[in-house]
């Protein structure tokens, strides 16, 4: 007779597992994480930011987003989807 294998069983349907609350929130209640870790983190993470011409103060949250993507395209090379976000 074969032993269990050690450690916890695999799920049996896998895909019926939902994604952690941070990944199914909508991306505009992320707003606050990202504003702080661009701007409120560290100085000169906002002082390199301003130094390349990226303004991140005073913005709209549209505005502020618009500001984000850009750096990630110019900066980072990265290609963000991009979806509408309807709250119920």
């Amino acid at each position: 007779m074969r032993s269990p294998p050690a450690g916890p069983l695999p799920p049996r349907r896998p895909w019926r597992h939902r994604a952690p609350a941070w990944l199914r929130a909508c991306r505009s209640d992320l707003l606050p994480l990202i504003h702080f870790s661009l701007l409120g983190f560290s100085k000169h993470v906002h002082d390199s930011l301003a130094a390349k011409g990226y303004d991140l103060f005073a913005k709209t949250d549209m505005r502020f987003l618009e500001v984000v993507y850009k750096l990630l395209r110019e900066e980072f090379g990265y290609q963000p989807q991009v979806c509408v976000c309807a709250r119920a």
